[in-house]
């Protein structure tokens, strides 16, 4: 990779990111992210304006599965009355590694990243599935992953287009 960022989670943005795959194993969690902006503060921005980077690799070193959320759901009608109400639901780790292969071409809308004490980084990634159709209202389902790792490494090797106001 030519241009590596390291626990610069504030320095990216997530608006348009779609992951198109995740994956873990011993070494920890990986995940390739399309459409990642890079703010013009990232220390590997060589624009210094926000550009979205090519294919992104996202190596989360030492990653384990921590507590995870598939959130849920309040659907009311237009008068503001509640037709349906679903709590969230508590995954385990096992349940998470079950649903990797599930994680493809999905949004992946946020990072939020906390730093132990420990220096150990606990990240939740939030996630969201798209709409079947474009025009679509129906719920998709949405989680919240639990992820604790030692490092974060943020890998590409180019550029595309700046990204327009």
């Amino acid at each position: 990779m030519k241009y590596q960022s390291v626990n610069e989670f504030s320095h990216f943005s997530f608006s348009d990111c779609v992951l198109t795959e995740m994956s873990a194993n011993p070494a920890g969690v990986q995940l390739t992210l399309e459409a990642l902006i890079v703010l013009p503060e990232n220390s590997q921005n060589t624009n210094f304006t926000a550009s979205y980077a090519g294919t992104v690799q996202l190596r989360l070193l030492g990653g384990q599965f921590t507590e995870s959320v598939k959130e849920g759901y309040q659907y009311r009608d237009a008068n503001d009355v509640l037709l349906e109400s679903v709590p969230d639901t508590l995954l385990s780790p096992a349940e998470v590694s079950a649903l990797l292969p599930e994680l493809r071409d999905v949004y992946l809308f946020q990072i939020l990243s906390e730093t132990k004490a420990d220096g150990k980084i606990l990240l939740e990634l939030g996630i969201e599935f798209p709409q079947a159709e474009e025009y679509d209202t129906l719920i998709t389902p949405s989680y919240r992953i639990g992820v604790l790792c030692e490092k974060a490494v943020f890998g590409w090797d180019y550029y595309m287009n700046r990204v327009e106001s």
